[in-house]
């Protein structure tokens, strides 16, 4: 499988991930370390740039950027999460180039579709058994396979470019 793409779901407890081969889905997981936000955050990004400078180095990634109005759960870690977000980008860049990295907000890419739903269509899109615990990588799924998608008709900026980081 040549790699093409990295999709990331990034928070500050965990990230899903999934690679891509155009629009086949490869590997994909979940990143889900201990210790405080610090720690976590710090080996969620050492592990993002092990995949990237494996035998399988993607071409380009995109993130799930956080959201600019505050939500759910979301709305008491906000903070955290874009210290996630902004670490994980800046792995992305380091290992990829600025130009390679790509963002898309979660009401870009599912709207306002619940967790089991997504997970229900990435299940039955792919053949998966996926449960509620594996919400990441899901989204991840989800992530890229809307990117694949859109890139092919109306093809997203970079997030350097695009003034969504």
């Amino acid at each position: 499988m040549a790699t093409t793409l990295i999709s990331l779901d990034p928070s500050s407890t965990s990230t899903g991930w999934a690679l891509w081969d155009g629009d086949k889905l490869g590997l994909h997981a979940k990143i889900y370390p201990k210790g405080d936000v610090v720690a976590r955050i710090a080996i969620m990004c050492d592990y993002i740039a092990d995949i990237m400078s494996g035998k399988e180095v993607p071409q380009s990634a995109v993130i799930e950027w956080p959201s600019r109005v505050p939500f759910g759960r979301a709305a008491k870690n906000l903070s955290n999460y874009h210290i996630a977000a902004g670490a994980i980008v800046s792995v992305c860049w380091q290992c990829l180039g600025p130009e390679a990295v790509y963002g898309v907000y979660p009401q870009t890419w599912k709207g306002s579709v619940k967790k089991n739903v997504t997970i229900k269509l990435i299940n039955e899109l792919y053949g998966l058994d996926l449960t509620l615990s594996d919400d990441d990588i899901a989204d991840a799924i989800g992530i890229g396979t809307w990117f694949v998608k859109r890139q092919d008709y109306n093809p997203l900026k970079p997030l350097v470019d695009s003034g969504v980081a």
